[in-house]
């Protein structure tokens, strides 16, 4: 005698179509999750550097300009305190403060942004040094500087340091950054931070400027620090 054939077949085993379809979903969101969590961190990482080499170029200038009675140091701020230009003139920067010796600027890491280094792959010299100094607070001095910092009105709120792709790429000009009355013709921002420039200020604090705020900024606008006539 046949046993009933019962109209709910027992299953043997494995997962159905539609089970395996969830599955394969579940764990594409995590992954989607995952990447967007990882891909954050990485970029908070990143920012996170850049502001504090920032910091830290920062505060080797004020260390420079209080063993130099108060002057600013060279727009080649990359370089040390006993280097020379090619006519044997003094272009004192603050390498030296910075734990370097010799001169090799192009593969220094305390003078890169890693968020540049990757927003920005195809940049040429600029790529070496992602840091400027404001021209204005920098020697050789002219007529819109100041020639050194118990002059300047309001270090709390003078640009002196920022990530830039300045307006100088010479090795031979320095690497600043300066103002102008159009904002077209400001300087080589790129706002790399989530629409954000990270900016260290005479007087030693470091803080994140929006685009918005950083435009709204004037020529004169003490933020650039330009010695007004």
């Amino acid at each position: 005698m046949t046993a009933p054939i019962s109209p709910h077949p027992r299953r043997t085993g494995g997962f159905s179509l539609p089970e395996t379809l969830v599955v394969f979903a579940v764990l594409a969101f995590l992954a989607a999750v995952s990447f967007a969590v990882f891909g954050k961190a990485r970029v908070q990482s990143r920012d996170a550097v850049c502001l504090t080499r920032l910091k830290s170029l920062v505060m080797a200038g004020i260390q420079y300009t209080q063993d130099h009675n108060g002057t600013f140091p060279n727009v080649n701020f990359f370089n040390g305190t006993q280097d020379v230009d090619d006519d044997g003139k003094p272009v004192k920067g603050i390498r030296d403060y910075l734990g370097y010796t010799g001169r090799n600027p192009g593969v220094d890491t305390e003078f890169t942004c890693p968020t540049l280094q990757v927003t920005h792959r195809t940049w040429g010299f600029a790529m070496n040094h992602n840091y400027a100094i404001n021209r204005y607070l920098a020697v050789p001095t002219s007529a819109s500087q100041y020639t050194r910092y118990a002059e300047v009105p309001r270090p709390v709120s003078a640009a002196w340091f920022m990530e830039s792709f300045s307006s100088s790429e010479t090795p031979g000009k320095g690497h600043y950054f300066a103002t102008t009355v159009k904002v077209e013709h400001r300087p080589s921002l790129h706002y790399p931070h989530d629409g954000a420039q990270q900016v260290g200020y005479l007087d030693g604090h470091v803080q994140r400027v929006s685009r918005g705020e950083m435009e709204r900024y004037d020529a004169n606008s003490p933020f650039w620090a330009r010695k007004v006539k």
